[in-house]
């Protein structure tokens, strides 16, 4: 059995999700093509499943990705397709079920052809050494926000922007991909 994970990352946390789901499928025994969509043309037929990723930036999937699916859907859905998307939201269990819809179900029901075995969002990693002055400036107010609305006493003052955050669950994706395996 073949199968292609295909994805977009901007920072890596994308990347390395799609790198363990790769790994995951190879250990169930499938051969797996790990491609960079957002950096070499990627062929959507021949694979009997596709994984589709994409880290999310101002809420939305990444071009190169959306193309990959619009382009590649009726070759895609000869085989299972599963999608995912990496975003912060899957990190509050409250925002992950907006997440869903926005960055699974909508996706989804723009591309009627595309018929979805399953899907799933996975939270990053917010790591303000990689960001430029402006995402910077946004992701601060959004931590902040999160971090009040939570009611965590740090203050935007108080945090540690030089410190890495990540926010992966690494067991969830194990065990998403692994299912993908059964389906």
């Amino acid at each position: 059995m073949r199968a292609l994970v295909a994805y977009g990352s901007k920072y890596g946390s994308t990347k390395e999700i799609a790198e363990r789901i790769a790994k995951n499928l190879r250990e169930g025994g499938m051969t797996v093509d790990l491609k960079n969509v957002t950096e070499e043309k990627v062929t959507a037929g021949g694979y009997d499943l596709a994984v589709v990723g994409s880290g999310i930036y101002a809420g939305k999937w990444m071009k190169p990705v959306l193309k990959f699916l619009q382009d590649g859907s009726p070759e895609l859905s000869k085989g299972k397709v599963a999608l995912f998307a990496c975003c912060m939201d899957a990190a509050d269990p409250k925002a992950n079920k907006d997440a869903v819809k926005r960055y699974i179900a909508d996706v989804q029901a723009g591309m009627p052809g595309l018929k979805v075995a399953s899907s799933a969002t996975f939270a990053g990693v917010v790591d303000f050494n990689k960001y430029g002055f402006v995402v910077k400036k946004i992701m601060k107010s959004i931590y902040v926000k999160r971090n009040e609305e939570a009611g965590s006493p740090e203050k935007a003052d108080e945090i540690d922007w030089t410190k890495t955050r990540d926010y992966r669950d690494w067991n969830a994706i194990d065990a998403w991909s692994k299912d993908l395996l059964a389906k």
